[in-house]
């Protein structure tokens, strides 16, 4: 990868995560209000009508955005042919989506999300147009276009929401944020790539682009079911209520952490669709290119861990304690699954669906073990740590398979792996002395001053320090400074 294409590629990153960053911000107040308007109740029934509304969701979506961001040059006629595939799609997914919203209720005993599944249908039958028109604006690389978009048609959505919720006072209020959002999203989408879609339908031609959806939609199946098996076992020992508690903790935590992922692997899909055939480029960038997602995901999880669970009561106000014990695997869960799925990402570009799949289900092995214990056990402990130790295995897993295959040197990364570790176990340190300030004012005052003394001498030395690591050298090594 040349320093071009970094900077380009980190360009795209930044305005793709640009608008999920300033998403999230919008996304907190939306989160603040509507927690006040409704209780942990109302949020069980929404979570669990969102989990199959998310699952049809990707199941339409069918590895669509991947298929045309990958292509190596935009043939209309495949385009269109593909956008007409994801209308049938759609339509059976939205039809799908309504027989079975009584018995997903039933599944998960939680009588409240059948309604509210049954209105989400709607995002079956938007999901295909959707990914269509952004996999287009990627692979055209209208990133500035496809981030503003994003940004509107979130915060339309959640403001229409916001009203939806203060006027019905129902659990049916938190569904129209979400249909608004993409309902918009897709038709601005499709129109702002409407110069690609000319021709008649090519029918042959697809059929590559639709067997590389059907193997992407296999792993995001078994990636899906690894990531929300745990909440089914929840949901059944503990109730909609601690269901509504977990899915105020993931808005905190991996929610923005998978939009950190999603940003980034949109960029990466055009900017790597030349290492389909791996060789030397993948074995001198793909090292790199993990050590700085790890750079940076990792201790941003390690102090969010520890700064989130303070910040609670002010963001959600009283009755959410439960999501303090929640957030802090819950993080540490967020910043590892974006290393770890940027490698899966690399790897659906090689199109190497079996070791995907072998991860995946490793992940799910697990998790679904983690579920069992919590159900005999009766403590959400399990999850969590199932969770993470999934999501940790499963990398490794694929390092292992890569350095097999000669397509990368794992040990050298793994050393970087380790020098992160370290930053994020010191970074959390600090963030823990930061947060124990109030309650040191009002036992220990002296110790402030000691606490501050500290801190001032880590972040000094940090800055003399800077030029020396690693995170530093591999932004200078491929001129994203400025980017």
């Amino acid at each position: 990868m040349t320093a071009g294409t970094a900077r380009a590629t980190a360009l795209g990153a930044v305005w793709n995560y640009g608008a999920q960053a300033a998403t999230v911000v919008v996304q907190l107040a939306y989160a603040a209000v509507s927690a006040r308007l409704l209780g942990p109740q109302s949020f069980g029934h929404y979570s669990a009508a969102l989990v199959l509304s998310s699952f049809v969701t990707l199941l339409a979506t069918a590895g669509l955005p991947q298929a045309v961001s990958r292509m190596p040059a935009l043939d209309p006629a495949r385009v269109t042919g593909l956008l007409r595939y994801g209308v049938v799609v759609g339509c059976v997914a939205c039809v799908c989506v309504v027989l079975v919203a009584d018995g997903w209720a039933w599944l998960w005993d939680v009588e409240g999300a059948a309604p509210l599944v049954r209105l989400l249908s709607i995002n079956g039958l938007t999901a295909p147009l959707l990914a269509v028109g952004t996999g287009v604006l990627l692979r055209q690389g209208r990133f500035r276009t496809l981030a503003a978009t994003t940004f509107g048609c979130n915060v339309a959505g959640m403001a229409v929401g916001i009203v939806a919720i203060a006027v019905l006072r129902s659990d049916a209020g938190l569904v129209v944020s979400p249909i608004v959002a993409q309902l918009a999203a897709a038709i601005l989408t499709v129109a702002l790539s409407r110069s690609v879609f000319r021709r008649g339908p090519a029918g042959a031609s697809v059929l590559a682009e639709i067997r590389y959806s059907a193997r992407m939609t296999v792993a995001s199946s078994l990636s899906f079911t690894a990531g929300n098996i745990g909440k089914l076992s929840i949901s059944n020992v503990f109730g909609a209520a601690l269901l509504g508690h977990w899915n105020r903790a993931e808005v905190l935590t991996t929610v923005p952490f998978y939009q950190v992922q999603n940003a980034i692997i949109q960029a990466l899909y055009p900017a790597l669709r030349e290492d389909v055939d791996g060789g030397e480029r993948s074995r001198r960038v793909w090292p790199d290119l993990l050590g700085l997602v790890a750079w940076l995901s990792l201790p941003t999880a390690a102090v969010l861990a520890v700064v989130i669970p303070a910040l609670v009561p002010v963001l959600f106000g009283s009755g959410w304690g439960e999501v303090t014990r929640l957030v802090p695997l819950l993080a540490l869960v967020g910043g590892v699954q974006v290393v770890a799925f940027v490698l899966v990402s690399a790897l659906e570009i090689l199109a190497r669906f079996r070791w995907v799949w072998a991860g995946h289900l490793s992940a799910l092995v697990l998790t679904a073990g983690g579920g069992l214990l919590a159900v005999r056990l009766h403590s959400v402990a399990p999850v969590l740590v199932g969770g993470l130790t999934g999501v940790v295995v499963m990398h490794g897993l694929h390092l292992w398979l890569c350095h097999r295959a000669g397509l990368f040197d794992a040990r050298s990364l793994l050393r970087t792996y380790a020098g992160v570790a370290l930053f994020s176990a010191a970074s959390a340190g600090a963030a823990y002395l930061v947060v124990s300030v109030p309650r040191l004012i009002g036992g220990a005052p002296a110790t402030v001053g000691v606490v501050a003394t500290v801190l001032a001498g880590c972040a000094a030395a940090g800055w003399g320090l800077r030029e020396r690591l690693p995170v530093v050298r591999l932004i200078r090594k491929y001129g994203l400074v400025g980017a």
